[in-house]
């Protein structure tokens, strides 16, 4: 799988889009030559250059991407509104409905998903807390958010993938602690999340861009942070920690050792950005009947350039992508989806009519 932000909001001139243009479509044709089998895409914007406000008119940095991934049949789409509710509602109950896109300006929120393997129930939900910040490089024009959807990785199996961007600006500390709390909230409801096991119905792979460097400590340490809600709080594996530091193994307790890691670990900031300050993360857990294990992870540089039109040379984005190979085990599931055993309600008080009718349901 791969993590990948696109950097494709500019806002210093003509030019500099122009050069953003030029490098997402070789981003493209790097990341589709790759060929992992899912890729997480942040900044995928599907803006409408004519509501964009340089007013030039210049093609779409989403069609000019997708148009370069053709490996990849299956790529979630925006949401349609009268489908919004129904599923989704029955799940999380109280919670915030999932809303339609296209909020603020007409680009969607930026976040793609492109799977080889049959994507089913896409949905996508805005944060309810975000700073809105408008500064070079972050794409807060926009409702940013996270999209979920399910990949059939074998008859009958199911991961849940998600795909995150939080607010990027340095002071937006309270907003990204904010979206990480929703996020937890959503996804144990979502992928079910049996709290008293720390397991999930549907095995879960995390992608995206948290801006959780380590450096962040309210973002990563803090009770609201990363490590407390997503790692720890929501029993997660974090892929970079599993392949880096030895004190981490899957399934483990984590805190300390990130923070001792960062401390004793000597660094330039040059160095550091890319290995334990990237902002690009994988996480994932195991779900009934699906074994997750980490094979392999890095960060890489994109690196590319143009020879004809030389505007455009070195780092194709301000993000290294984040790709982590991970192998999955076809165990045997402890129930079926959607028919519970009826086995499960026999300590209870409940008449054996009631049993047999949640049976039923079930």
């Amino acid at each position: 799988v791969m993590s990948y932000d696109l950097n494709s909001i500019r806002l210093n001139d003509v030019i500099d889009q122009a050069v953003a243009v030029l490098d997402v479509a070789v981003i493209g044709s790097v990341v589709n030559a790759i060929g992992c089998d899912v890729v997480a895409t942040q900044e995928d914007f599907d803006i409408r250059w004519e509501d964009y406000p340089i007013g030039v008119d210049v093609p779409e940095f989403h069609e000019i991407f997708v148009s370069s991934m053709t490996n990849y049949a299956n790529v979630t789409a925006e949401v349609d509104p009268e489908s919004i509710g129904g599923i989704v509602d029955s799940i999380l109950g109280t919670e915030p409905e999932v809303i339609e896109r296209h909020q603020t300006l007409a680009g969607g929120d930026g976040l793609g998903i492109y799977s080889k393997y049959a994507i089913y129930n896409t949905y996508r939900q805005k944060w309810e807390k975000s700073d809105h910040r408008l500064d070079n490089g972050t794409p807060l024009l926009y409702d940013t958010g996270f999209v979920v959807t399910s990949i059939e990785i074998a008859d009958g199996y199911f991961v849940d993938i998600y795909n995150v961007s939080t607010d990027e600006h340095e002071s937006s500390v309270e907003a990204r602690q904010a979206q990480l709390e929703q996020l937890a909230a959503f996804m144990k409801k979502y992928s079910k999340y049996n709290e008293d096991f720390g397991t999930y119905d549907h095995a879960v792979i995390v992608l995206g861009n948290f801006y959780a460097p380590l450096c962040q400590e309210d973002t990563v340490y803090a009770d609201n942070g990363m490590i407390k809600l997503l790692v720890e709080g929501a029993d997660l594996n974090d892929a970079w920690a599993v392949s880096t530091i030895e004190a981490i193994e899957e399934d483990s307790d984590t805190y300390d050792a990130y923070y001792d890691y960062a401390m004793t670990t000597e660094l330039t900031v040059e160095q550091a950005y890319g290995h334990y300050d990237s902002v690009e993360r994988v996480l994932y857990a195991d779900g009934n009947g699906i074994d997750l294990s980490l094979a392999n992870f890095t960060y890489a540089d994109f690196i590319g350039s143009l020879s004809e039109i030389d505007l455009t040379s070195g780092a194709l984005s301000d993000h290294k992508a984040a790709i982590a190979q991970i192998r999955f085990e076809i165990v045997e599931k402890t129930f079926d989806y959607g028919n519970e055993d009826t086995d499960k309600n026999v300590d209870t008080d409940e008449t054996w009519l009631v049993r047999f009718l949640n049976s039923i349901a079930n």
